[in-house]
């Protein structure tokens, strides 16, 4: 099954897909350089660094660089809209019977 997958892909798909472990390291240590320059967690880098890991079949790593940017994005939306989003809850007035 896989190999019919790698038959269909052009050769630009072929070679975005043919990192070696040296250049993923290399992107690796640029990114980290980056969160680390910057002084605040950049969610965009941690994904990214995330995709890198999950390219090298480290899933447990890119699991934890994936949950901690999407905890960064969803503790972001909660400063900016002032609560948690979910489920409205009914206003006391819509609860009670006439």
């Amino acid at each position: 099954m896989e190999i019919r997958f790698l038959r269909r892909l052009s050769e630009p798909e072929m070679a975005a897909l043919n990192f070696t472990l040296d250049e993923s390291q290399e992107l690796k240590t640029t990114y980290a350089a980056m969160l680390g320059a910057s002084g605040e967690p950049n969610p965009d880098i941690i994904s990214a660094l995330g995709e890198l890991y999950e390219f090298d079949q480290a899933y447990d790593v890119a699991r934890s660089h994936y949950e901690r940017a999407i905890r960064m994005i969803a503790d972001e939306l909660i400063r900016q809209v002032g609560a948690e989003v979910g489920p409205s809850k009914p206003d006391a007035e819509e609860t009670s019977a006439p």
